[in-house]
């Protein structure tokens, strides 16, 4: 995973997964991790995370990149929130 620098108070590109890191449950980035390796493909995956130290970008590495599909979607927000998908 790569920190990048923080996000500006604009919203996370389409397709980032947004969350707050702030009220996460134990191991919730692993089992993220294991929902992007089952829909494997060439995009990347981008987290917007809301940290005590305010918004964060993450770019997960190349080794996590997904297929952007409906139903990988609707993992996602039924893992983080419907409010998680942009």
């Amino acid at each position: 995973m790569t920190l990048l620098k923080p996000s500006s108070p604009r919203a996370a590109p389409p397709g980032a997964i947004t969350h707050d890191a702030r009220q996460a449950r134990a191991g919730i980035i692993r089992e993220l991790a294991q929902l992007v390796k089952e829909f494997s493909g060439a995009a990347p995956v981008l987290i917007e995370m809301q940290t005590s130290q305010g918004r964060r970008m993450l770019a997960l590495g190349p080794d996590y990149r997904v297929e952007p599909a409906a139903d990988f979607f609707a993992e996602v927000k039924a893992l983080l929130g419907p409010a998680a998908v942009s």
